[in-house]
């Protein structure tokens, strides 16, 4: 079964220009952001991932509330099981903090999306690019716990 998060992460790729089914995203290089970033905690596998708003069909910004600009970036945290399920979100505590190499860490606004019986969580950023974006991301659940921190080369458009 294919996980949402591919899915979401393939519709969230279309451009504003009307089309209605998923294409596979063209692969941006070793450090592009949509590369994703992943951790484990405990049975729950933690994806995150980098997309410039801009980028999103004007669709998928307006449902999830998004401000689609091409300085607006937004991060996606997707748990799943170890085999790319859906998994029970219950008791996950979600931190993230986000910065640009001249600035330090500020914390993020994470919103929960729940569709088809998947759980994300989404923030946006702000940050114009080309510039390198700093990300750290604290999760817990239970007694587990696992951290995130990575960065990502923003390309300029």
């Amino acid at each position: 079964m294919k996980t949402l998060s591919l899915a979401l992460l393939l519709a969230l790729s279309l451009t504003a220009c009307g089309q209605e089914a998923p294409r596979p995203a063209t692969p941006l290089g070793q450090n592009a952001p949509s590369q994703a970033a992943r951790a484990t905690l405990g049975d729950m596998q933690l994806e995150a991932r980098l997309v410039r708003s801009s980028d999103l069909s004007e669709a998928i910004t307006r449902q999830y509330g998004v401000n689609r600009d091409a300085d607006n970036w937004l991060l996606l945290l997707s748990p799943r099981s170890a085999a790319g399920d859906a998994i029970p979100v219950e008791g996950l505590h979600l931190q993230a903090r986000a910065a640009s190499l001249a600035e330090s860490m500020k914390p993020l606004t994470l919103r929960r999306i729940d569709s088809a019986g998947f759980s994300d969580w989404i923030a946006e950023i702000q940050a114009s690019a080309p510039t390198t974006l700093q990300l750290e991301i604290d999760a817990r659940r239970d007694t587990a716990s696992a951290q995130l921190r990575f960065s990502r080369d923003l390309p300029k458009r």
